[in-house]
């Protein structure tokens, strides 16, 4: 698995998943324009890797520069997912998938996976101890 963004977000997610997991050797993480990252060459040493199985690639930004760069890059290969709009919760179901995933597991990941807005003005009863 993939994660391409613009700065150290790539390596932050990666960090979390570390924390959360400690999978964060199944990633590879690359921070887009951040010090000395080359993003063409370190994008194409993973897909030389992971030629054979099916491969997804998160990045940040639809129509970013990164993401134009994932897509012109792997325009002409087979078993490639991009993802774009990256976030932990998509990272987590994909990574935590026993299952060989399809496009449709993937949609689905992507649409449990999205920003939602909590209501917090609601008044609910929390016992006294929860926090304690």
């Amino acid at each position: 698995m993939l994660i391409a963004t613009h700065g150290k977000m790539a390596s932050g997610i990666k960090d979390s998943i570390k924390v959360l997991t400690g999978l964060e050797d199944q990633i590879v993480a690359v921070d887009g324009y951040s010090g000395d990252c080359d993003l063409d060459k370190e994008i194409q040493s993973f897909l030389k890797l992971q030629q054979t199985d099916p491969m997804i690639i998160f990045t940040d930004i639809i129509g970013g520069s990164v993401s134009q760069k994932v897509l012109s890059l792997t325009q002409k290969m087979d078993n490639i997912f991009v993802i774009t709009g990256v976030n932990l919760p998509i990272v987590l179901s994909v990574l935590m998938s026993i299952n060989e995933l399809e496009e449709s597991d993937l949609q689905e990941m992507i649409q449990q996976g999205q920003v939602q807005l909590i209501n917090n003005t609601t008044t609910t009863e929390v016992e006294d101890d929860f926090f304690n």
